[in-house]
């Protein structure tokens, strides 16, 4: 289940500190999942780089734009 829009299939590993911001790559408690470049099978997000290297996660997307 990805860590950033709560959906199953997550396909990737995203580092929750950035290893741009000094995060480290090989630490467990660093790592969630979450979709990657093939996207969320139900929201669409490509959840990982939506995310970039920002330590705050997307806003989430509406269903609708009304």
């Amino acid at each position: 289940m990805c860590w950033i829009c709560g959906h199953d299939g997550a396909d990737t590993a995203d580092h929750v500190i950035p290893l741009s911001l000094g995060g480290d790559p090989l630490a467990p408690e660093n790592l969630r999942p979450a979709h990657g470049v093939r996207g969320c099978r139900t929201c669409g997000r490509k959840c990982n780089s939506s995310r970039g290297a920002k330590l705050t996660l997307p806003a989430p997307r509406a269903s609708r734009a009304w």
